[in-house]
């Protein structure tokens, strides 16, 4: 008789920002991702491009899928996000690309936003809003 032990496999893998968003300085924006067999997550973020990390959850129900973030307020093109297993380092994802915090747009400085990731585009413009 022959037994097999197999273990599961721990994975986790980031969905957004995976680079070349442009988000809003002090926004508040979803850390997106995924996990298989992992209690909880550890998130970072790195503003040179993964030269170094600073964490911004040390320990998060993987189960959620999702954390609440605020943007930070400086400015700059070298963001990325790494998520990890929060008991085994070894076990991350990261932003595959850059991404850019940017200043917020304010007053006029958008009238109209045009969304191209939906199966038909459409412009949407900002300044129609209904009044109850």
């Amino acid at each position: 008789m022959v037994f097999t032990i197999s273990v599961p496999i721990a994975t986790v893998s980031l969905v957004s920002p995976n680079g070349l968003q442009q988000w809003p300085a002090g926004a508040s924006r979803k850390i997106l991702f995924t996990s298989a067999n992992v209690a909880n997550v550890k998130l970072e973020v790195s503003t040179n491009d993964g030269g170094s990390w600073s964490t911004i959850a040390a320990s998060f129900p993987a189960a959620s899928g999702s954390f609440d973030w605020t943007v930070p307020a400086a400015l700059g093109n070298g963001y990325r996000v790494r998520v990890s297993n929060a008991v085994d380092a070894l076990v991350n994802d990261a932003s595959d690309q850059s991404f850019a915090v940017v200043a917020p747009l304010v007053g006029h400085d958008f009238d109209a936003l045009f969304f191209s990731d939906s199966p038909t585009a459409t412009v949407y413009d900002a300044s129609f809003t209904s009044v109850s």
